[in-house]
């Protein structure tokens, strides 16, 4: 049972980097739209940040959802 919990632990820390990563580009869109001057520099090493923590979620998730398959921790109608 522990080994749920575990994994149920994982899941919501996933979301959250999703989550996290959604409102740090909207941030950054918001201070760009404000026309605060923020560099290309800037919103290009913004938009690569973005895009490798986009790739890490994914990856994490791809692997939760392997170890759902192999043990069935949450159910086969709950899987994400």
């Amino acid at each position: 049972m522990c080994k749920k919990y575990q994994y149920l632990y994982l899941k919501e820390k996933i979301n959250h980097r999703y989550t996290d990563n959604e409102y740090s580009n909207l941030n950054t869109e918001y201070w760009d739209s404000l026309g605060t001057g923020l560099s290309d520099e800037t919103l290009k090493l913004s938009e690569i940040d973005q895009l490798q923590k986009e790739n890490r979620a994914m990856h994490l998730r791809l692997w939760l959802n392997k170890i759902n398959k192999k043990y069935n921790y949450i159910g086969e109608n709950n899987a994400a």
